[in-house]
């Protein structure tokens, strides 16, 4: 006798891991971005619920040409975080 059980599970909200962004120079000599930010699925007290997702993380890259010209702000921003953590790992470590 064949035996039919199903449960239903719901997610309302997600919870997002670190942005992370790597500034790339590629085999073509082209310089690139390229970015992930992880992701899951979560309930009403945020524990994950697993079995819902498509993927885990939104992954990509995009030349800095296209950075600048198309998300200038973003591009801006990008390039004073790295000037900031630059100072701060050299301030941290006591190099000039």
């Amino acid at each position: 006798m064949a035996i039919i059980k199903s449960k239903t599970i719901s997610a309302t909200g997600y919870s997002k891991g670190a942005m992370e962004f790597y500034h790339v120079l590629n085999n073509d000599g082209v310089w690139v971005v390229r970015y992930s930010q992880s992701y899951q699925f979560t309930d009403g007290i945020g524990l994950p619920v697993p079995g819902l997702q498509n993927k885990y993380a939104i992954t990509g890259e995009i030349s800095d040409a296209d950075l600048q010209r198309l998300l200038p702000d973003v591009w801006n921003a990008l390039a004073f975080l790295y000037g900031w953590f630059d100072g701060e790992i050299r301030r941290q470590e006591g190099i000039q």
